[in-house]
C-alpha cells in the first residue's frame, strides 16, 4: 500500500490509495499502517541502540516530528506515483 525512500535529498512515495471495501473507513486504515511502521522504527532504532533513548521516549519523538511536518512541513515534498488497480 505504500512504499517510501530518499534518494538525492528527496522523498519517493508510491501509494495504493482507494482499496478499502468501505472509503468512509480508509484515512483510519491508514493512521494504523502509519502507527504500525512509527512502532517498527521504535523497535529498529531500540535495537540499535539498546543504550539509548527508552521506546516510550523514542516513539513521542516520532509523534512529535509527525504533528510538526504535518502542521509545518512542504505540502507535499518529494515526487509521489500512485499505484495502478
Amino acid at each position: 500500500m505504500i512504499r517510501f525512500w530518499i534518494a538525492d535529498n528527496t522523498d519517493h512515495v508510491s501509494l495504493r490509495v482507494g482499496d478499502a471495501a468501505d472509503p468512509a473507513t480508509e484515512p483510519t486504515m491508514w493512521g494504523f499502517i502509519l502507527g504500525d511502521i512509527a512502532k517498527h522504527v521504535t523497535d529498529a532504532f531500540k535495537d540499535l541502540h539498546p543504550d539509548g533513548p527508552e521506546k516510550e521516549d523514542i516513539i513521542k519523538e516520532i509523534v512529535t516530528g509527525f504533528l510538526n511536518r504535518i502542521q509545518f512541513g512542504p505540502k507535499s515534498p518529494g515526487d509521489v506515483q500512485k499505484m495502478g488497480d
